[in-house]
C-alpha cells in the first residue's frame, strides 16, 4: 500500500466515523476463503457489517458508500 493510499484510508474512515460507521480491512487471506483481502464497512452502533462481508471492497467502493449516505443524510 503506498502512502496515498494509505492517506486516502485514513481520509475515508475519518468520514465514516462521522456517519456512524468504521471500515476494517484483512490483510491476510489464509483466514477464511471468503476474505478477499479488502474492506469491509462497519455500522459502530450494531458492530455489525452493512457492506463487504468478504471483504471484497476497495477504496473506489468504500467512496460510494460515502457518497451514498451523505446523500440520505441530506435527504432527511
Amino acid at each position: 500500500m503506498t502512502n496515498d493510499e494509505r492517506n486516502r484510508a485514513v481520509r475515508l474512515r475519518h468520514k465514516l466515523n462521522k456517519l456512524g460507521y468504521t471500515m476494517m480491512k484483512m490483510n491476510c487471506r489464509r483466514d477464511s476463503i471468503d476474505n478477499f483481502g479488502g474492506y469491509a464497512i462497519i455500522d459502530t452502533e450494531y458492530n455489525a457489517i452493512v457492506r463487504g462481508t468478504r471483504f471484497d471492497l476497495d477504496l473506489d467502493d468504500v467512496e460510494e458508500f460515502i457518497s451514498d449516505e451523505e446523500s440520505v443524510a441530506q435527504l432527511e
